[in-house]
């Protein structure tokens, strides 16, 4: 079937958000709040947010968490026509705290979901090329064997039509262990355009210190390093440089990487150098963690630069 353009393609698994309510442990709460998260598809909002068009894949549960789900990325203007309802394997859910105080503490209920069961014979090409850019992350491969294997494929499509692509290594530990995530994501690092990773992620990826090095043998063209709520750094050939970050008052800090992501694959499709681009990731992240949940804060833009308020800083110090 013929697929409509986007700006971006990008896939993994979503999930159904438990989150305490008044500050408590899940061990003492009693009431809960249901929002939607997943690395992949929060990218894919934060581009939306932005004016820009993404479509995400994944395969949900054929339940009621599956369907609010999918109504969720809707309401934010994703793209969701490659979406597969699986009737054999319910949708993924996360079951954590609401804090700005304590650190977040989060149980998975993902094992044999429905994502778990995405595989090579879901991705199709088509879908996947008919876009201006495709976001593969660090998670989909960790999932199941069959995710992995997603994974591989979108990556042999990218590499055979030299399509700008971009790799957030977004280690998960309760996932896999460091040794099988560095096996897996390295070969996935040839030709990206952008390799985006925390210090101790690329450290684990590329079992080495002199990761920046590293990183550019085996292929990325550009490397954004993060450092939690320090600041970023950015790498290309003969070039680099240190960006701050912006101080803001926390509200939740689930969602600020995956922010930062859109605010910066945003920036660059709409025509930004890597470090404006960047700088517009900084932004973004930032006000991330202002609001309540993964999107709770992503702010809005046009034609994938956000609010030129917002991008003045005027609110952020």
């Amino acid at each position: 079937m013929p697929f409509t353009k986007a700006n971006i393609f990008t896939f993994g698994e979503a999930v159904a958000v438990f989150a305490a309510q008044d500050e408590l442990p899940v061990s003492r709460a009693r009431d809960y709040q249901r929002w939607t998260g997943g690395a992949e598809l929060n990218v894919a909002v934060g581009v939306s947010r932005l004016g820009l068009s993404a479509r995400w894949f994944s395969r949900l549960g054929a339940d009621g968490l599956g369907e609010a789900v999918l109504a969720d990325a809707r309401s934010e203007g994703v793209i969701t026509d490659s979406v597969i309802m699986d009737d054999s394997a319910n949708t993924g859910l996360i079951i954590r705290n609401s804090s700005s105080q304590a650190p977040i503490d989060v149980t998975y209920w993902r094992k044999n979901s429905a994502a778990c069961n995405m595989n090579a014979n879901d991705i199709d090409k088509d879908s996947v090329l008919a876009s201006d850019w495709v976001h593969i992350t660090g998670i989909t491969p960790a999932i199941s064997d069959s995710a992995r294997a997603a994974t591989e494929k979108v990556k042999d499509i990218v590499l055979g039509a030299n399509h700008r692509h971009s790799l957030d290594l977004n280690l998960r530990k309760k996932l896999w262990s460091g040794e099988a995530a560095a096996k897996t994501l390295r070969p996935l690092v040839e030709g990206v355009e952008v390799l985006i990773g925390g210090i101790e992620e690329y450290q684990t990826v590329f079992e080495t210190k002199d990761f920046v090095q590293a990183a550019f043998k085996a292929g990325a063209k550009n490397l954004v390093i993060t450092n939690g709520g320090a600041n970023v750094h950015i790498y290309s050939e003969g070039f680099s440089k240190e960006l701050e970050t912006r101080k803001v008052k926390l509200v939740d800090p689930v969602g600020a990487g995956d922010a930062l992501v859109a605010g910066l694959l945003a920036g660059l499709l709409s025509g930004l150098d890597l470090e404006a681009a960047t700088q517009q990731g900084i932004v973004c992240g930032a006000w991330a963690v202002t609001g309540i949940g993964d999107w709770g804060g992503l702010p809005f833009g046009k034609n994938g630069i956000v609010n030129s308020h917002l991008n003045a800083g005027e609110v952020l110090r």
